[in-house]
């Protein structure tokens, strides 16, 4: 699920849920089309990329590597 912006009505339960669930992970796509994570979870530092390589029958190859934040010049993975 991407959720990178607010939305109403249920925000604040949304956050509620995340800041009492510590194993919940947020999704960013950094390759092409970015979409950036929920900005609460990047700041608990609890994001993964959506980035994977897969083979024809579905099995995850890996994920392209280093994914670099295009506004901190950072790599993510």
């Amino acid at each position: 699920m991407y959720r990178d912006l607010p939305v109403e009505p249920g925000h604040q339960q949304w956050v509620k849920v995340i800041e009492s669930t510590p194993n919940l992970i947020g999704v960013e796509k950094g390759v092409g089309d970015r979409v950036s994570p929920p900005p609460i979870l990047q700041d608990l530092d609890r994001v993964s990329v959506a980035d994977l390589i897969l083979e024809a029958d579905g099995k995850i190859v890996g994920f392209e590597s280093p994914i670099y934040r295009r506004d901190e010049g950072e790599g993510i993975i």
